[in-house]
């Protein structure tokens, strides 16, 4: 018998009662879409008729919300595009069809794409000032290279980056923690 966590199990497999490394890539979507909404992947507050997370999300990017469906506390901070292109992501590993989601080299390739993109952004429309104790501080660029100006956008990237990896492995420790012992697929042990 295999134990799952509602929100996250694959559909496919109440139709093959089997798991497979796409069931893996399914609860990753869903974990994506926790990132992206700021919610739980069975969240009450959601929708009284459908509580679940994935569904909801993919519904909302049909209709074109996806702006009103991201989290309040990274609205702003990422590009319109590469929420466009994260949101993608996340649906296709929700494909109803196994064999259409992408593999997880895949997704990590994905991201790092996204996350690429955005620092290209970010460099492009980035003020030559730092803002240090609530103080804006100028940026002394080399004129040659702008090394100093890279740096400091590298560091910024790298430390939301890894804020936003230690808030997913908290969410993640927490709800392993939640549900006790969970017998994952054969794929991933």
């Amino acid at each position: 018998m295999v134990k799952g966590t509602f929100g996250y199990l694959d559909p496919d497999y109440f139709q093959t009662g089997r798991l497979t490394r796409k069931s893996d890539v399914y609860a990753f979507g869903v974990v994506l879409f926790e990132v992206l909404c700021g919610k739980r992947a069975v969240d009450k507050s959601i929708d009284e008729e459908q509580w679940g997370l994935a569904r909801w999300a993919q519904d909302s990017i049909k209709e074109g919300r996806l702006k009103r469906i991201v989290d309040p506390s990274i609205r702003g901070r990422i590009s319109a595009k590469c929420l466009k292109e994260f949101a993608q992501l996340a649906d296709r590993c929700l494909h109803s069809q196994p064999k259409q989601r992408p593999t997880m080299a895949e997704v990590v390739v994905g991201l790092q794409s996204i996350l690429t993109l955005q620092d290209r952004i970010d460099k492009s429309s980035h003020p030559r000032s730092i803002t240090i104790f609530g103080r804006k501080m100028p940026m002394f660029l080399s004129p040659s290279n702008g090394e100093n100006y890279g740096m400091e956008a590298k560091l910024e990237s790298y430390t939301n980056l890894i804020f936003s990896l230690s808030a997913l492995q908290l969410t993640i420790s927490r709800r392993l923690i939640k549900f006790g012992k969970m017998k994952m697929s054969p794929c991933t042990r």
